[in-house]
C-alpha cells in the first residue's frame, strides 16, 4: 500500500508541470482567438466575433474579459438587453475585470432610459472597486450631465481624480465644466492641462488644447495701457501698474486667489515690456511669454512644495522642470497649439528645431502621475 501511494505521488508531481503547461498553452491559445475575435468587432461582425469569444472562455474559463467583450458586441449591435445579461453573470467575479463590468452595466441602463439603476450600479461597483477612475466618470456623468447636477457631478470627478490619478477623462470633464460653467477658470486651467499630459493625440485633446486657449484669452483683458484684469477666479484682480509692489505682501490666500494674484503681477511685467492695445486679444505667443513670467514669479517667491507653505502644485512643478530643461516654450505652445494654428505655425517656422528636439524628449518623458505625484482641488 506505502509503495502504491508512492507512486501516486510521483505521477502527481510528473503531471502536475504537465496540466500547468495545458493551461497556460490553452491561455494563450485563447489570447491569440481573442484578437481576431476584436478585429471582427471592429469590422461589424459581431455574431462570428462572438462565437470566437465563446471559444475563449472555453480555453480559459478563468478569465472574465471575454464574456465582458460578448457584452460589449451586443452593445455595439445595439442588444443592450442581451449585454446586461451577460453582464448581471459576471458581477460575482471580484477581479480586475469587475469595474468594467459595473462600467459598462451601468452605462447601458443609462442608455435604455433609466440613469437610477444606472447610478445604483456604479455606486455598488464603486463599494467593491473604490479605486476604479472609470466608475467615478461614470457616475458623473450621470449626475452631472443627464440629472443636470453640474456641481454634484464636478464633485464626483475631482473624487475620481483624487483616487484614480492616472485616469484622463475625470481631468477632461472637470477641465470642461470648471472653465465653461464656473467662475473657477483656474481650476479647469490645471484639470485640462493635465488631462493633456495624461491623454495626446485624440480628439479630446484637441477640443482641451483649444479650451485652454480659449480660457486664458477670453479671462485676460487689457482696459486700458496701464490696467488690466485677469479673471480666473471669483475673486477678480484689477490692477494699475503703478500699484503691483503691494501686491504679493505676503498675506496667505487661498490657491486660486493667489494663482490669480501672481498672474496679475506677471501679467504687469509683461504690459511694461510690450504695447498693449485697449480690449487685446493675446495670442498664444503672448500667453506663453506670460505662463513663463508666472513660473519665476511663482518659484522666486516660494510659493512651491519645497518652501513649506501651503501651495504644493505638482502641475507648477513638472513646468518648472521643463523650464529647466529648456522645453517649457516648445511645451506651452504644444498646450495651446489648437486654439490658434496659423499663431503656432508662425511660430513655428522660427522654432522648429527647438520644438522637434521638446517632441522626441516628451515622447519618451511623459509627466509622472501617480498617488505620491498628483494634483486635486481638495488638497488645499
Amino acid at each position: 500500500m506505502k509503495n502504491f501511494i508512492l507512486i501516486l505521488v510521483f505521477i502527481s508531481l510528473i503531471l502536475a508541470p504537465i496540466s500547468l503547461f495545458a493551461q497556460e498553452d490553452s491561455q494563450e491559445e485563447a489570447k491569440k482567438i481573442a484578437g481576431e475575435a476584436i478585429e471582427l468587432m471592429d469590422e461589424g461582425e459581431y455574431d462570428e466575433s462572438r462565437r470566437l469569444l465563446e471559444k475563449c472562455n472555453k480555453l480559459d474559463p478563468e478569465n472574465h474579459i471575454y464574456s465582458y467583450e460578448i457584452a460589449l458586441s451586443y452593445h455595439l449591435q445595439s442588444e443592450n438587453q442581451k449585454a446586461i445579461e451577460v453582464l448581471n453573470k459576471l458581477l460575482a467575479d471580484f477581479d480586475s475585470t469587475g469595474a468594467l463590468v459595473y462600467q459598462l452595466l451601468g452605462s447601458l441602463h443609462d442608455i435604455e432610459g433609466d440613469p437610477d439603476k444606472a447610478i445604483e450600479i456604479y455606486k455598488e461597483g464603486l463599494a467593491l472597486f473604490p479605486l476604479a477612475g472609470g466608475l467615478y466618470l461614470e457616475l458623473g456623468v450621470v449626475e452631472g450631465l443627464v440629472k443636470e447636477n453640474l456641481e454634484k457631478g464636478l464633485s464626483i470627478w475631482e473624487k475620481g481624480i483624487e483616487v484614480a490619478p492616472a485616469y484622463p477623462s475625470n481631468y477632461y470633464w472637470a477641465s470642461k465644466v470648471f472653465c465653461k460653467a464656473t467662475e473657477e477658470k483656474v481650476w479647469g486651467l490645471i484639470y485640462g492641462e493635465i488631462f493633456m499630459n495624461l491623454e495626446r493625440n485624440t480628439n479630446r485633446t484637441i477640443e482641451i488644447s483649444k479650451l485652454l486657449h480659449d480660457t486664458y484669452q477670453e479671462n485676460i483683458e487689457i482696459t486700458s495701457k496701464k490696467k488690466m484684469k485677469v479673471d480666473f477666479s471669483s475673486n477678480q484682480i484689477t490692477i494699475s501698474i503703478e500699484d503691483t509692489a503691494d501686491l504679493a505682501s505676503g498675506l496667505i490666500f487661498p490657491f486660486n486667489l493667489i494663482f490669480e494674484m501672481t498672474f496679475s503681477t506677471s501679467l504687469a511685467v509683461y504690459s511694461t515690456n510690450h504695447k498693449l492695445k485697449k480690449k487685446q486679444k493675446l495670442d498664444a505667443v503672448a500667453i506663453t511669454e506670460l505662463r513663463t513670467l508666472f513660473l519665476d514669479q511663482w518659484f522666486d517667491e516660494n510659493k512651491d512644495a519645497n518652501s513649506g507653505e501651503k501651495y504644493p502644485n505638482v502641475m507648477l512643478e513638472w513646468q518648472n522642470e521643463l523650464k529647466g530643461l529648456g522645453y517649457f516654450e516648445a511645451y506651452s505652445m504644444w498646450l495651446l497649439l489648437k486654439g490658434d494654428e496659423k499663431v503656432f505655425d508662425d511660430w513655428y517656422e522660427q522654432n522648429s528645431e527647438s520644438f522637434d528636439n521638446f517632441v522626441n524628449w516628451f515622447r519618451e518623458n511623459p509627466m509622472p502621475v501617480s498617488q505620491e505625484f498628483r494634483f486635486y482641488r481638495a488638497q488645499y
